[in-house]
């Protein structure tokens, strides 16, 4: 009997950056809305993977988002085109209380130029804000940042909620501008952000990040 498929469109979305800054705590929360320490996880160097359907973005039409973590693996740099491969968005995750973490961003977004293809939308999200009486990067150097590579900043709460919703809600909708799907919301939000909303969406549309693509699709070269 022929499987039915439960959507119309369907996007892998990678998150990465430097380990302990709250990936797979963001990815817990937008997908199950729990908390959850990643210092108490059990990080191994596989993938985790988690989706999530979106019936009402695009008009009569349903988006699945595949979520892709790292699950360790930034701790030994061994991320490879494997991972990245089909990628149709990147949230790219830093830690407001780690310095280095926030100098790491750009050797990642060098391993995002070198592993993906046609300037994906990528969002940057400074994690953990709600510690932010005591953080170490300010707003404002992230912001400037953020603005000179021309990407939307968020700043979330993985711990208490606050705009994680609307960061991965930013990304995708930036998404599905990139692939020239018309959404029903023209807006992803402005709390937090800065820098153009276009997000590196040029006119070019790469076709692995379109419509219908099969989780078979994410493995191997990069085409």
């Amino acid at each position: 009997m022929a499987s039915t498929k439960d959507h119309d469109y369907l996007f892998k979305i990678v998150l990465v950056g430097d380990s302990n800054v709250g990936k797979s705590s963001l990815l817990l929360r937008f997908t199950d809305n729990i908390f959850r320490q990643e210092e108490d996880s059990n990080s191994t160097t596989a993938v985790d993977t988690k989706s999530r359907l979106f019936p009402d973005l695009v008009k009569d039409k349903v988006v699945k988002v595949n979520l892709w973590d790292t699950a360790g693996q930034e701790r030994f740099r061994t991320i490879t085109q494997g991972f990245y491969r089909g990628s149709s968005g990147v949230l790219l995750v830093f830690d407001i209380m780690s310095q280095s973490s926030f100098e790491h961003l750009q050797d990642w977004m060098g391993d995002i130029k070198k592993y993906t293809t046609n300037s994906i939308p990528v969002v940057i999200v400074g994690n953990k804000s709600d510690l932010a009486d005591t953080r170490v990067v300010s707003r404002e150097e992230a912001e400037s940042y953020a603005a000179s590579q021309n990407i939307l900043y968020i700043e979330t709460s993985a711990k208490d909620g606050k705009n994680v919703e609307q960061a991965f809600l930013s990304l995708i909708n930036r998404i599905l501008e990139y692939n020239k799907i018309v959404s029903l919301s023209n807006s992803s939000g402005s709390t937090s952000s800065t820098s153009n909303s276009n997000n590196n969406n040029n006119n070019s549309n790469n076709n692995s990040n379109g419509k219908d693509m099969s989780s078979s699709d994410y493995s191997g070269k990069v085409m």
